[in-house]
């Protein structure tokens, strides 16, 4: 079956049908040559590149300075306001908090995702460099406020996964991302990074605020000791030593941005 924007182009759809061009407007600017795709802050995908000329022209296939921006289906929905982010990660380590209230109540906070994307630098419609990263994550949700915390690991404990440098973090959810957020992964130094053990997430729960009764030994109540747990479960990613940090590195890419709107 074909791709439909917005539901099925992810992933996990069938072979042969993650990718669509249903919908997509056509450019106006042939990219023939050192066409080029990168990811903004913003979730939108600067589009450059101009002809294989050797000199400037203005024949056919001539010479052009003018770039497009390319927005995703999901561009003018409402986008998770978060803030807080950490300015770095380290390769291993104790896991981040990261609290925001969703403007959807109905969202399932276990589908929130915190992912990584390496800017990279893209000619030729390749992307060099670029990967994409989904960190481990479990999660505390007070009932009463809808307020949601994502308890986020670390980098996994090996940087040949995804290698220190700059790179743009965001809050993904039902396939929304936030606005990134620029990171330093690791030292940012090109050699030996510091490695240290994955820490254990807490498990995942769903709170009452403001109950003094409450009588839990579940690692997550301990971090809100006035409340009652009205569900908890095991985070999907987390909980053994190596922290099973989810990840998927993304190797230089065709429209190298693109993927990051796939992977969503």
């Amino acid at each position: 079956m074909p791709c439909q924007r917005d539901t099925d182009c992810s992933p996990n759809a069938p072979l042969g049908s993650r990718f669509s061009r249903d919908g997509l407007t056509a450019s106006g600017q042939e990219r023939m040559y050192h066409s080029s795709a990168i990811l903004l802050a913003d979730g939108s995908v600067m589009v450059a590149g101009s002809n294989p000329n050797k000199d400037v022209t203005f024949g056919q296939w001539g010479t052009s300075y003018e770039i497009e921006k390319f927005y995703p289906a999901w561009y003018n929905k409402p986008r998770p306001d978060v803030s807080g982010w950490p300015s770095s990660l380290s390769y291993g380590g104790d896991y981040w908090n990261i609290t925001y209230t969703p403007k959807d109540t109905s969202i399932d906070p276990a589908s929130v995702k915190i992912v990584l994307i390496r800017t990279g630098f893209s000619t030729h419609a390749i992307n060099m460099g670029q990967r994409y990263l989904e960190l481990a994550t479990s999660y505390t949700k007070t009932e009463d406020t809808n307020e949601i915390t994502v308890h986020v690991s670390q980098m996994p404990p090996n940087a040949n996964i995804f290698q220190p440098g700059p790179a743009m973090i965001f809050l993904v959810e039902n396939g929304v991302p936030s606005t990134g957020k620029l990171v330093m992964i690791g030292n940012g130094k090109i050699g030996t990074q510091p490695i240290s053990q994955a820490s254990v997430l807490p498990d995942s729960a769903v709170v009452v605020s403001g109950n003094a009764n409450a009588n839990s030994t579940d690692s997550t109540a301990a971090a809100v000791p006035s409340a009652s747990i009205l569900s908890g479960s095991k985070t999907k990613n987390s909980a053994t030593p190596a922290g099973r940090a989810s990840w998927l590195a993304v190797l230089p890419m065709t429209l190298g941005a693109l993927a990051f709107i796939l992977l969503l």
